[in-house]
């Protein structure tokens, strides 16, 4: 028997999108940090040199992204800087 979901999909066709196909906010995020997928994104990412503060406590995870990115409108590094 097939499991179906409420809309009469069957769950294992619908568990087969990857998961940054299924949301919106996901491929605006790849555009904007330009990955071609999460995990992509995150592989930059999963060093663990980039876990903890600096000097002038800053995290470290801004280090990468701040490097990853040029200065751009829809996410400047001063707006990165007020979310870390």
């Amino acid at each position: 028997m097939v499991n179906r979901g409420r809309r009469g999909r069957t769950r294992t066709a619908r568990n087969k999108i990857k998961f940054e196909h299924r949301l919106v906010l996901a491929n605006w995020l790849l555009d904007l940090f330009e990955a071609m997928s999460l995990e992509d994104l995150a592989k930059v990412m999963k060093d663990s040199d980039f876990e903890g503060l600096t000097e002038n406590n800053i995290t470290k995870f801004h280090q990468i992204l701040t490097l990853r990115l040029f200065e751009r409108a829809e996410l400047s590094n001063d707006i990165l800087l007020a979310y870390d």
